[in-house]
């Protein structure tokens, strides 16, 4: 395996520690033990690390200390607040250059998503219900827009890992999928968004800290 395989590796195998939960937030990570499971040096070990760091997934400390990250409330909330913003634009974006097949193809997740909720498969529901959301981004066809949400929505995922409260009921939250589907596909954006943001306030709790008005005002910005 070259180097640039092997960094790539690593890093979705710590990624994937961390989103099963086998690695939980406060937890250092075991860089002698992962370097010794792949016969390399910790070097690698240190590169996913970083890359991990720049993620927002875990915090690097002096003498090599590395645990995964521990959020509060306000970090939750900033987090919150950037994925409804994303979503709105992605939105607009995706009417304007989506088709109805690449939102035939974004709702196949949702579908995914409600049968590993249905067998249990919680990471696998997590894992797509973000892809159906960063989907939007893509459709937009603005790469930056898509990057941005990747990192948003890699940090949605670890947020819901340990978050179970999060979890809408799996019915519901596949209702709620299919109705901002089927605005998509009217090309209804003012339906979409409001759907958008309702879908996303709630998750976050947001209706708690800022007035209700002024985040569905978000989606009517032009």
């Amino acid at each position: 395996m070259n180097r640039r395989n092997l960094n790539e590796s690593v890093y979705q195998y710590i990624l994937e520690q961390i989103l099963s939960m086998k690695y939980k937030p406060g937890d250092k990570i075991p860089e002698v033990k992962i370097a010794e499971e792949f016969g390399t040096s910790r070097t690698p070990i240190r590169e996913a690390l970083r890359r991990l760091a720049d993620d927002g997934i875990v915090r690097m400390h002096p003498k090599c200390i590395t645990e995964v990250a521990q959020w509060d409330d306000e970090t939750m909330r900033q987090i919150g607040l950037m994925r409804i913003y994303l979503d709105v634009l992605a939105v607009k974006l995706a009417i304007h250059h989506g088709s109805n097949a690449d939102f035939d193809q974004m709702f196949e997740h949702s579908k995914l998503c409600l049968a590993a909720a249905n067998v249990g498969d919680v990471a696998k529901r997590i894992r797509e219900d973000c892809t159906f959301h960063c989907d939007l981004s893509r459709i937009s066809k603005n790469i930056q827009l898509y990057e941005f949400s990747r990192n948003i929505y890699l940090k949605i995922e670890f947020m819901q890992s340990w978050r179970g409260t999060f979890l809408e009921e799996p019915m519901e939250q596949h209702r709620q999928h299919e109705d901002i589907y089927k605005a998509l596909l009217g090309r209804d954006a003012t339906l979409a968004t409001d759907l958008i943001v309702k879908h996303h306030i709630h998750f976050h709790n947001l209706e708690q800290y800022y007035p209700v008005d002024w985040i569905f005002a978000i989606g009517k910005n032009d």
